[in-house]
C-alpha cells in the first residue's frame, strides 16, 4: 500500500469494524452474522415474588448453549436477557420462545405482565 509517508506492507490484515461495515471493503458485508441481545422485563414485582425469585439480589446466568442471564433491577422488575435471533430485523416476534422460557423458570410470575421486550 502506497502512503503519501512510504509504502506499508504486510502479511495479514485486521478489518475490525464493528458493525459498521457498511462499503468498507468489497463482500465484506456479506461475511458479517447480525447477533442481537434481548432482554425481557417484567412490571415490578412484589416484594414476596422477589424474594422466592432472587432473595438476596444475586444476578445469575446459566450454563445452556444459548444462555440466559437474569436479575432484579433496582424497581423490582425480573429482567432476563440471551442472545435474539440471527437476523438484521427483529420483532417482538421473535421474544416468544424467551417469554415461554421466564414464565417456566419463574412460574411465581403467573399474573404478572411483562413489562417490555428490548431488542
Amino acid at each position: 500500500m502506497e502512503t503519501p509517508n512510504g509504502t506499508l506492507s504486510a502479511n495479514k490484515v485486521v478489518l475490525a469494524t464493528n458493525g459498521y461495515t457498511d462499503n468498507l471493503w468489497p463482500n465484506l458485508r456479506k461475511t458479517v452474522v447480525p447477533v442481537n441481545s434481548m432482554q425481557i422485563a417484567t412490571r415490578p414485582l412484589p416484594q414476596e415474588v422477589r424474594q422466592s425469585i432472587l432473595p438476596d439480589d444475586q444476578v445469575v446466568s446459566d450454563t445452556l448453549r444459548l444462555l440466559r442471564y437474569f436479575h432484579i433491577d433496582r424497581t423490582g422488575r425480573l429482567l432476563m436477557g440471551t442472545r435474539g435471533p440471527l437476523k438484521p430485523d427483529v420483532d417482538e416476534g421473535d421474544a416468544k420462545a424467551h417469554i415461554a422460557a421466564i414464565r417456566a423458570l419463574f412460574p411465581q410470575i403467573e399474573g404478572i405482565e411483562l413489562g417490555s421486550v428490548i431488542i
